[in-house]
């Protein structure tokens, strides 16, 4: 019996698989074989494919650094407004009352705008900043003490937000065109079981000498990780098969 791909193979162990075979079948030239290009095409698509879609699932990253953009922006908004509301406590009536000014302002565009999803905050807080930037309000920032610092960090860390909070969205678009690996890994199986493993055992009987070192090389891994797999269902029907006998 003709050795197959493992219905059992997870994602990366078809990718795995995918991946070698295009890298073996790659070694030799192929061009006069439209049968074969075609098979190797498609292969070669669904890969592209799987790969992607096994990092789409793995990664989180962006997730997690839009995350922490925005946490910075909020220390940095929160920075501001306890250097605005203890400016209302300095000796120097006109500080104070510049203090009330700016604060105001804050109010305007909701004092708590930090705790808001990203894109009112992005909105109301790029707001802010352009009505801090008018010509009459900046020397009134500047009297303030630690005012100007902070409202210069939110600029810095608005922008980082702005930028990664497009990017997420981005990326949330493109990851809505990229199929599950397990739709992805099952249509590759498909390929090579049924189309590219039959072709290449009957031309290694018909054609040994061109086919048949590529055909035996692609046995041999495919059978190295259908052994794994074996071997770690193995192990997790042994870790329930345990787990029922402490239960």
């Amino acid at each position: 019996m003709t050795i197959q791909i493992s219905s059992r193979c997870d994602a990366q162990e078809i990718n795995s698989i995918s991946s070698n075979i295009l890298f073996n079948l790659k070694k030799k030239d192929w061009s006069t074989n439209n049968f074969l290009t075609g098979i190797i095409t498609r292969v070669e698509t669904g890969d592209t494919s799987l790969s992607s879609a096994i990092g789409e699932v793995r990664s989180n990253r962006n997730t997690e650094i839009l995350a922490e953009a925005d946490r910075i922006f909020d220390k940095d908004m929160i920075c501001l407004k306890n250097f605005v509301e203890a400016n209302k406590y300095l000796r120097d009536e006109q500080r104070v009352k510049n203090a009330e000014t700016i604060w105001e302002m804050i109010d305007a565009h909701d004092a708590n705008l930090h705790r808001l999803g990203y894109e009112k905050q992005i909105v109301l807080a790029d707001s802010l900043l352009l009505d801090f930037d008018k010509e009459e309000i900046k020397p009134i920032i500047a009297s303030l003490t630690g005012v100007s610092e902070a409202v210069e960090n939110i600029k810095l860390s608005l922008a980082n937000l702005k930028a990664l909070y497009r990017e997420s969205k981005e990326y949330d678009a493109a990851k809505a065109d990229v199929l599950a690996p397990s739709i992805q890994k099952n249509h590759i199986s498909d390929i090579i079981n049924q189309e590219l493993i039959p072709y290449l055992d009957v031309m290694s009987k018909v054609e040994p000498d061109i086919y048949n070192e590529s055909y035996k090389v692609i046995l041999e891994y495919i059978e190295s990780i259908n052994t794994k797999v074996k071997a770690r269902i193995s192990r997790l029907n042994k870790q329930e098969d345990l787990v029922d006998e402490i239960d």
